[in-house]
């Protein structure tokens, strides 16, 4: 969306360096809604594509009325926006503020209508239904690299190493190690130091992905990163390039600075 030139017909501003702003802002913004407004579908119609496009189908009408400040639509066919005056999706934005308007036209509908069809196509959702975002899969790639470094070959169990890895991130690492241990044969008594120990990681585990979940830990990481952006906006604007500041500073000298101006002058007319 970023290099989408219409964007630029339909955003306020007074330069086109503004206006270039605006639309990176805009385009940030427009993908977090197409992924919560997903996301939420999801929840809802328990992955059912055929269903999920066609309520987000209505969403995308609610969504373009909503970036021009109207949000009476939000309230029957968005999943995320309230549509209230004190609650809707623009207040709560990272990257845009709280008036933020778009013109109002029907050029503006034909081109948010465009932008909204390459996220919210059948085609789109079909190889996004997984929800499989890049953190899930650096995180699972993490996991692998654990078990599988690249210093190591492991030509004879590398690929029972990466189903471990797999099922470890799938359920937790204390039960993984146990349940793994007991297909074998080697099983881990219980009470003792090694089952102790798994069962506090897979309680340290399971507590930290209950922690993510809850909405005061999302408000803090929405509200740390507004604050992020909105400093990442403040050092953008400040002009700190100076002309010759690598060379060396020239001084100039004056008069004053040599000796013989600081003697006293002689009048030999006496």
């Amino acid at each position: 969306m970023k290099k989408n030139e219409n964007l630029m017909k339909i955003v306020n501003g007074r330069t086109k360096t503004e206006k270039k702003k605006v639309v990176n802002n805009l385009a940030i913004d427009i993908a977090d809604r197409c992924q919560a407004e997903i996301n939420q579908a999801y929840k809802s119609h328990t992955g059912d594509v055929q269903i999920m496009q066609r309520k987000l189908t209505y969403a995308t009408d609610a969504i373009i009325q909503c970036y021009q400040g109207c949000h009476a639509l939000c309230r029957k066919k968005s999943f995320v926006c309230k549509g209230g005056k004190t609650n809707n999706w623009l207040l709560k934005s990272n990257f845009l503020g709280e008036s933020f308007t778009l013109l109002r036209g029907k050029n503006t509908n034909e081109i948010l209508s465009d932008c909204l069809k390459f996220r919210f196509s059948l085609a789109a959702l079909k190889k996004t239904i997984i929800i499989a975002n890049t953190q899930k899969v650096e995180g699972f790639n993490r996991s692998i690299r654990r078990s599988l470094p690249k210093t190591s070959t492991f030509c004879k169990n590398f690929t029972g190493r990466a189903h471990a890895a797999a099922y470890a991130v799938n359920n937790g690492e204390g039960d993984a190690i146990s349940n793994l241990c007991n297909a074998v044969g080697c099983i881990i008594p219980k009470g003792g130091i090694v089952s102790k120990a798994l069962q506090k990681n897979q309680e340290l585990d399971q507590m930290r992905k209950a922690n993510m979940k809850k909405i005061e830990f999302k408000r803090r990481k929405c509200q740390k990163k507004r604050k992020l952006f909105k400093l990442y906006e403040e050092a953008s604007e400040k002009a700190e390039y100076e002309k010759g500041k690598l060379l060396k500073s020239l001084q100039i000298k004056d008069y004053s600075d040599h000796t013989y101006s600081k003697k006293k002058k002689v009048n030999h007319n006496r």
